[in-house]
């Protein structure tokens, strides 16, 4: 019989719902979600405490989703913590009153779990003209960014790495718009910390002629070819999609499975980034708060895509939220890689 769960991704910059309708087999047979965006993470240093601030933002957004709840009362709920209360010396504070406040399985991930729900959601509504290609999956949050190599069946490798749209932002972007040197400096720093990806998870390339002229003096360069797709979830990488479609409305049907060319990713960050943030809010398929904090995450996935020889990327609207319900209803597996 179809059971209605409610899974939640209490995330560092953003806040997920998705109320759910699902078989026996994790299949989706309908689902509706809504976010909030407090910025939990906003200014928070490792080992110090939440600002009260975004605390306050934090529940408030919680009230929004006990309300949407009691009008779609689910047989469980599920909320998750990500990064943000990793590191919060309140973390486990937060979580425990959040539980109190509302009833609801409240717990805070570790990257690992983290990095295997957001694969375990992606791979369940990936489509793929070959199946048998390995997928390196990326999860682009606020304070950090889950990589995991997995193919149709099984997660392989996982890695989460400090970099976040928010972090990155509070650290390197003082400026608005930021001044060119900034923007370098965020890309340098992106650049040495994902250097030693390759490596980690040993990923396969070919080598190919590429498509130069006869005659050409370089015609001995060889290119190298990947031989995986690479896939980005979460919110920053389905805003850039959403934003690069043309979409005035979010439409997760299109933007799902959909193929983002790093050429256009570079250009909107070259555009994006001379504009002010009032500016920017005002663009189709932005939503306002992630006007602040989208240039840093166009400048991380135009890394990630670059580090790994990738002309395009596969974007996933599933992702972490749809890996929650998973586990909620019984139906993800051990989060230990293979």
């Amino acid at each position: 019989m179809p059971k209605t769960i409610a899974a939640m991704d209490l995330g560092s910059n953003t806040f997920r719902l998705l109320v759910g309708v699902g078989d026996e087999f994790g299949v989706l047979l309908e689902k509706k979600v809504w976010q909030e965006i407090p910025r939990l993470s906003e200014a928070l240093i490792a080992g110090g405490p939440f600002k009260k601030e975004a605390r306050e933002r934090a529940f408030e957004a919680l009230e929004v989703f006990a309300g949407i709840l009691a009008e779609h009362p689910p047989e469980k709920t599920l909320a998750c913590a990500t990064m943000a209360a990793r590191i919060a010396s309140d973390g486990k504070l937060f979580v425990e009153e959040t539980r109190r406040r509302h009833g609801w399985e409240t717990l805070i991930l570790s990257g690992e779990e983290e990095a295997f729900l957001s694969a375990t959601g992606v791979l369940s509504g990936l489509k793929k003209n070959d199946p048998d290609r390995d997928n390196l999956i990326f999860d682009i949050g606020g304070r950090s960014t889950e990589f995991i190599l997995a193919d149709a069946r099984k997660i392989k490798k996982t890695l989460s790495l400090p970099l976040g749209v928010v972090s990155l932002t509070e650290t390197f972007l003082k400026n608005d718009p930021p001044e060119p040197g900034e923007l370098g400096a965020l890309s340098a720093f992106v650049k040495e910390a994902l250097f030693p990806l390759e490596d980690f998870f040993d990923l396969p390339f070919e080598e190919d002629q590429g498509h130069l002229s006869p005659g050409d003096p370089e015609t001995s360069r060889l290119e190298r070819v990947p031989l995986f797709d690479l896939c980005g979830t979460a919110g920053t990488v389905t805003t850039i999609g959403a934003m690069l479609l043309g979409l005035a409305e979010y439409d997760p049907a299109r933007v799902n499975n959909a193929r983002m060319a790093l050429a256009d990713v570079e250009n909107l960050l070259c555009d994006l980034s001379l504009e002010k943030t009032a500016v920017r809010a005002e663009r189709p398929g932005l939503h306002p708060k992630r006007a602040d904090v989208v240039v840093a995450g166009l400048a991380l996935t135009a890394e990630i895509a670059r580090r790994f020889s990738q002309d395009y990327l596969i974007v996933s609207d599933n992702g972490l939220l749809e890996g929650i319900w998973l586990k909620a209803a019984g139906l993800s597996e051990s989060p230990t890689p293979d």
